[in-house]
C-alpha cells in the first residue's frame, strides 16, 4: 500500500510502468494497478480525494489496466505455446 495521496497514486503508476516496461513483468504491474484502483475507490468513498482528481486517476488506471490485462493474457498464451 503506497498511500491515499496524489504522490501515492503517482508512485503506484510509476511502479506499474517500471514493472511493465523495464522489468517485463506485466502480471506484477497488473496487481499494482488493481491495488491502486482499490485504494482510489476507498479514498473516494471516504471523501479523501476530490471528484476531478478521482475521475482523472481512475481513467488513467483503468486504461493501464486494460492494456496490462491484454498484455498479461498474451504473455500467458506465449508460455503455453513454448
Amino acid at each position: 500500500m503506497l498511500g491515499n495521496s496524489l504522490e501515492g497514486y503517482k508512485a503506484y503508476e510509476q511502479l506499474a510502468i517500471h514493472l511493465e516496461h523495464k522489468a517485463r513483468e506485466p502480471r506484477q504491474a497488473l496487481g499494482i494497478v488493481r491495488d491502486a484502483l482499490a485504494q482510489l475507490r476507498r479514498a473516494n468513498q471516504l471523501g479523501m480525494i476530490g471528484p476531478a482528481a478521482y475521475r482523472r486517476s481512475k481513467t488513467q488506471f483503468e486504461h493501464r489496466l486494460g492494456r496490462l490485462e491484454r498484455k498479461a493474457g498474451h504473455t500467458l498464451l506465449e508460455a503455453f505455446d513454448a
